[in-house]
């Protein structure tokens, strides 16, 4: 049962990739979302990630 909901909840339907660009703002729910970081090439991309946390 575990692997169907997770095909489920990965399918394309419930899928968001972002396409980077400079000044890209991106906010999530991590109690609510499913999330993966992609490859980053830090050799050639700079990435300042901040986290704020809300209760």
């Amino acid at each position: 049962m575990l692997g169907e909901l997770l095909a489920h909840t990965t399918s394309a339907p419930y899928v968001y990739s972002h396409r980077w660009k400079q000044g890209d703002l991106v906010v999530w729910d991590n109690l609510a979302t499913l999330h993966t970081a992609s490859p980053c090439d830090s050799s050639r991309h700079h990435r300042l990630l901040y986290r704020a946390a809300v209760r």
